[in-house]
This record gives structure tokens, sequence and C-alpha cells, in this order.
């Protein structure tokens, strides 16, 4: 199964990782490793979140990997990452469905 990210959830890791290197680059990496890890995780089917709706109306399904979740569709060809989030910021999410 292919993996995509989409240009939101791209931003979203590359602001993670900066944010996390201004201590630790080391840190940022093991970071965005677990992240890696956990989206070949959900390609692989290994793993299946529980819908929710965004704020701005998509659906998707999402994966908590503390202290970021993950938001992501699964089709039978591909899985998208919708948006890689750090919990404790302002939800992105109206609720669950």
């Amino acid at each position: 199964m292919g993996v995509v990210f989409t240009l939101a959830a791209r931003s979203d890791l590359a602001e993670a990782y900066e944010f996390i290197a201004q201590d630790s680059q080391d840190a940022a990496t093991r970071a965005l490793d677990r992240l890696v890890e956990v989206t070949n995780q959900l390609a692989a089917g290994d793993l299946q979140g529980s819908e929710v709706q965004l704020t701005d109306g998509r659906r998707v399904r999402r994966w908590s990997a503390p202290p970021y979740r993950v938001s992501y569709r699964r089709s039978t060809r591909r899985l998208a990452i919708v948006r890689v989030y750090h919990q404790s910021r302002r939800p992105i999410e109206q609720s669950a469905l």
C-alpha cells in the first residue's frame, strides 16, 4: 500500500521537527521515526483508529501516537496522512462519530 502525506501533514511534521530540534536534533529525529513507524503500521492495517470529523468537515480516522495524533484516510490502494497534530494543541476535530 502506498503512503502519501498531504501538504498540511508535511507542514505539521516539519513544524514538529523544528520545534523539538531547538532542544535536541536527536530527539526530533526519534519523534519523526516513531511517527513513521506508526504510519507504516497504519498502512499495513495493523492499527485501526476511530472515525472523527475535522473542523473543516472532512471525515478521517485518527490514531494516537503520544504526544501526536495522526489523522488519516485509507483506501484499498493507499494511506493518506491528512494531519499530524500535537494533542495538547487546540483540537482540529469536531467530535467523535
